[in-house]
């Protein structure tokens, strides 16, 4: 099994999308482009702290965007299958509220572990983690800690978003206004009123490169996992490649269809053998726009 499939067994609904991603950023052949968003809530608002703060007017990147879906003391817990087979299990989790960058932000954790008997073949161990504005729901610090069979790696990315650049290493990447990591993305869709028929924008970063994204929102559907039974909205992460939006390997998610907009079911079709699934066991709501 390709490492970007485990990977996307493994680190919850997000790295779901980026399961999606990684086979294009790895041939090198997606064209990179900022996407102007169409949802009204996110575009930028005029700042009162902007010359005082930082020397230069900073309304072209400070906005604000009405959270109602999630807050600190959130915690998802999800079974990762493979087919019919159990394979391990994710949490997604948001323990406290940090200062970054003089800013308030949600610590977002994801972690993901393979169960006993995967383990004997392939072991995972993944952390996952990003601060986001709990203002504008936008990146400022993206790091992932995996170790997945023989492969480990360790890389934290520092999001600029005053100058749009996002900087990993000795690396300084030019981005995008409000830019999001493969973490930040699910947590700021879950934030926008969406209905079916609609789509909506989002500009990514992930290992040193940009990429857009549009999510589609197909349609309704009633759900029944370990943690109950949801009323969901079905949505799928589609890649713009070369000017056009296509799927490399369908991804769908399911959100509850109310303010929270909790992803109870994740699945992707991988190949013959069948799909890879996520399912919700467990959460606890956080506190509900506490921004301080």
């Amino acid at each position: 099994m390709a490492r970007s499939t485990i990977l996307f067994l493994f680190v919850s609904a997000t790295i779901l999308c980026e399961l999606a991603i990684l086979p294009y950023l790895d041939s090198g052949s997606l064209k990179a482009e900022s996407i102007e968003t169409k949802i009204e809530t996110v575009m930028p608002i005029q700042s009162s702290v902007s010359e005082d703060l930082f020397g230069e007017d900073s309304s072209w990147w400070v906005r604000e965007v009405d959270n109602s879906a999630f807050g600190v003391g959130e915690y998802l817990e999800l079974g990762i299958s493979y087919g019919m087979i159990s394979a391990g299990w994710a949490t997604m989790s948001i323990p406290e509220m940090i200062d970054c960058d003089n800013k308030k932000c949600y610590r977002i954790v994801s972690i993901a572990n393979s169960n006993d008997f995967v383990s004997m073949f392939y072991p995972i161990r993944d952390t996952v983690e990003s601060r986001v504005d709990s203002q504008g729901i936008f990146t400022r610090y993206f790091r992932k800690h995996l170790r997945e069979g023989g492969y480990k790696t360790d890389k934290t990315t520092i999001f600029d978003q005053r100058r749009h650049l996002a900087i990993t290493g000795k690396d300084t990447i030019t981005t995008y206004a409000f830019v999001q990591d493969v973490l930040s993305s699910l947590y700021y869709i879950r934030t926008q009123n969406i209905s079916p028929g609609e789509d909506i924008f989002i500009d990514n970063h992930t290992d040193k490169k940009n990429y857009p994204l549009k999510v589609i929102v197909h349609g309704r559907e009633r759900v029944e996992v370990p943690a109950g039974k949801f009323d969901c909205l079905v949505v799928e992460p589609v890649m713009r490649y070369e000017g056009i939006f296509k799927a490399k390997g369908k991804i769908k998610i399911w959100l509850t269809d109310d303010q929270y907009k909790i992803p109870v079911k994740m699945q992707s079709e991988v190949n013959m053998l069948g799909s890879i699934s996520a399912k919700l066991k467990k959460f606890r709501y956080g506190e509900i726009n506490k921004k301080e």
